[in-house]
């Protein structure tokens, strides 16, 4: 960081607003083809999962957002 940090943006930490599983559900049914991620999963593929699956990665992707750290493994 010390060689490029001169580079890294130094404004005001974005804060985002928690999502639900009902937002995740609508945002994956309504994704578009696109290219799959580093799991081979498509944005698209994720329209048919339960609404507890889409509360359980909503959960998981607020606590990400929260803490700034991933599970290991991901």
């Amino acid at each position: 960081m010390a060689k490029h940090g001169h580079h890294a943006h130094k404004g005001e930490e974005v804060k985002v607003k928690e999502i639900n599983g009902d937002m995740l559900a609508e945002a994956c049914k309504n994704a578009g083809r696109s290219a799959p991620g580093p799991d081979g999963m498509e944005p698209a593929g994720m329209a048919f999962m339960s609404s507890q699956m889409y509360d359980s990665v909503a959960e998981l992707l607020n606590k990400i957002e929260e803490t700034g750290i991933w599970p290991e493994g991901m």
